[in-house]
């Protein structure tokens, strides 16, 4: 996105707001997440939109009274939508494709569940949760548990089923898809039924992605790892000092960014920084992508990189 937001309706939105999450819907179209940094609760999903006819990005926004736990997606499958899903609640909100509201929609159906992460995987939103909880959306309000072959977790050692579940999900296509959780739990899905796969490390599995080269990389709370289905190697990223809120792939390099950490990965090249406006920026939070963009939100900036060059989408005018 080569325009930014403008600092009248950046006062309006961001201003006494920290930025907490985001998600790519279109390359044309991005939602923000953002919480009250002062005493006064509030949370608001705004979505930034580049209209051709505009100078700077066009905004709306959702407002909560008051924050909960949450994790951002989106769909383009059955149509092009922004999801905000409750993590404790299990409710999926809506926003986007051509109505002002939507009805909230039930994740997990008939059963408890705590969301961890939500994904889009062939156009269409995939949830995962505690307790090795997989859920897609077939259709608008239409979310079915999709756990063929999976057992919900083994009871830890103090005999909490919860300390096993899923902490993210990846797909090549909706017939090739891996999960990732705690203990070095990973499986692969192949449209039909759900394995498990054997992994060198009984660590915590953060995160995963699917990459253009052909790999699978994942993230433990300290190594990169890349394989498939049972054979897996450590890739040669330093240590990483805590764990990764997001991985991606993008323009033909792995990326990762956590509150400690944030990296890009390329024929063995890494580089924990990238320069903006002239600018080395070393960023911490949360980061998305599609095949046209990747978009970085770090409190009270969002960056974006169309693969040539980055722009301070959303800038922090209280520095400017």
């Amino acid at each position: 996105m080569k325009k930014l937001i403008n600092k009248e309706n950046w006062e309006k939105i961001f201003c006494d707001y920290a930025i907490v999450d985001c998600a790519i819907r279109e390359k044309n179209i991005i939602y923000i997440q953002a919480v009250s940094s002062t005493d006064k609760p509030g949370m608001r999903q705004v979505t930034l939109v580049d209209l051709d006819n505009d100078e700077t990005l066009a905004y709306s926004s959702i407002q909560f009274p008051s924050a909960f736990t949450s994790v951002l997606g989106t769909s383009t499958s059955p149509i092009s939508q922004g999801l905000l899903i409750d993590c404790l609640g299990g409710f999926a909100l809506p926003s986007g494709g051509g109505k002002t509201s939507w009805d909230s929609e039930t994740v997990a159906r008939d059963t408890v569940a705590v969301i961890q992460k939500i994904k889009r995987i062939d156009g269409y939103a995939w949830a995962v949760g505690l307790r090795r909880f997989v859920s897609k959306r077939f259709n608008i309000g239409d979310w079915r548990p999709v756990m063929n072959g999976i057992s919900s977790g083994v009871a830890a050692a103090d005999g909490s089923a919860f300390d096993y579940g899923f902490n993210d999900i990846a797909g090549f296509t909706e017939n090739d898809i891996y999960a990732v959780g705690e203990q070095g739990d990973i499986w692969h899905f192949d449209g039909h039924v759900w394995q498990q796969c054997g992994f060198p490390t009984n660590d915590k599995l953060t995160n995963v992605v699917c990459a253009d080269d052909g790999f699978v990389y994942v993230a433990s709370r300290k190594r990169i790892w890349r394989g498939k289905l049972n054979k897996w190697e450590s890739v040669d990223i330093p240590e990483l000092k805590g764990e990764l809120n997001d991985l991606c792939w993008f323009n033909n390099a792995l990326w990762g960014i956590g509150q400690h950490d944030f990296f890009s990965w390329a024929s063995g090249t890494i580089n924990d920084y990238f320069i903006c406006n002239g600018e080395q920026i070393r960023p911490s939070g949360t980061m998305d992508c599609n095949d046209a963009l990747l978009i970085i939100a770090s409190y009270t900036n969002v960056w974006s990189f169309d693969g040539s060059e980055w722009y301070n989408t959303v800038p922090n005018y209280k520095n400017l």
